[in-house]
């Protein structure tokens, strides 16, 4: 989804793909005399301060490449849609890009459950999709060719938690998991990476991100009820907070509770309220940081 608040230049390696289409395009304007714009699609959640950061950020990319490559033979023109957070929505943007503006690539969009849908419009369609934030190990170039992903998936995220379980020798944890393909992609690698440390999955509990408190206090009252106290979050931030706070209504963030949170969580401290942070203390959570 999965993501941060990014800065213009954590578009620039986008428009570094985007400069092998630019090339290929002007070697097809050259041989057929055609226009030299290279359309390009963008798909955000405009409904959403978040998507309209990023909406700055991809143009302000554009303007820095162009400021660096004066002399380019093609000009990037951005069709931007808004996606309003709906995979429905975002499918038919996807396919009126492809259709009707005619894009020979697609930016976005945000989340993973988005990004699956939108890859494989781009794979029949044969035009690329370059995600800069969707996450799901599901989501890969190998199922479908067309889909390009900028940012590290998932899995990459189960070693580190591993090795925080190891290192205490927690030999059985739950895994409490958003119902989203961004929550379930982790699941296969996460098992592989907790067996490596000998730790079992004792139970695996989805949450919709749309759940009331009645369906989230259902699954921590099961979980209450298990032997384990150790429990893996991976889910995104809006919903985890949700999570935590009733789980301190539970009475679960107690020294006798061991809380593990994903980049979901880590990743996004900034955007949490001080309610909501205070409602986490004790909680362990991990954060991608790039070079």
């Amino acid at each position: 989804m999965a993501k941060h608040l990014l800065h213009p230049r954590s578009f620039f390696f986008l428009l570094v793909l985007l400069a092998a289409l630019i090339s290929y395009q002007v070697q097809v304007s050259t041989a057929q005399n055609a226009p030299s714009q290279v359309r390009v699609g963008v798909i955000l959640d405009l409904t959403s301060p978040v998507g309209h950061r990023r909406r700055t950020g991809i143009t302000m990319a554009v303007e820095e490449y162009y400021a660096a490559h004066p002399s380019s033979a093609t000009r990037v023109e951005l069709h931007f849609r808004d996606s309003a957070g709906d995979v429905l929505r975002t499918a038919s943007a996807a396919v009126d890009l492809i259709k009707n503006a005619q894009v020979q690539a697609i930016i976005g969009p945000p989340t993973s459950a988005e990004a699956e849908f939108v890859s494989r419009i781009g794979d029949r369609a044969h035009v690329p999709v370059l995600s800069y934030s969707a996450t799901s190990p599901e989501l890969s170039a190998a199922q479908t060719p067309f889909f390009v992903r900028t940012t590290a998936n998932d899995s990459f995220q189960t070693a580190p938690v591993a090795a925080v379980l190891g290192a205490f020798n927690w030999r059985a944890a739950a895994v409490l998991y958003e119902d989203s393909p961004y929550g379930a992609g982790i699941l296969p690698a996460l098992a592989d990476a907790l067996q490596g440390v000998s730790t079992k999955i004792m139970d695996r509990a989805s949450v919709p991100s749309d759940a009331d408190d009645a369906r989230i206090d259902a699954v921590l009252y099961r979980l209450m009820a298990m032997l384990t106290r150790v429990f893996v979050v991976h889910m995104l931030y809006p919903l985890a907070a949700r999570l935590f706070r009733r789980a301190k209504k539970a009475g679960m963030m107690s020294e006798e509770y061991v809380w593990v949170a994903t980049d979901g969580v880590g990743g996004f401290m900034d955007r949490l309220s001080p309610e909501d942070v205070d409602a986490m203390q004790g909680v362990v959570a991990f954060s991608l940081m790039w070079n």
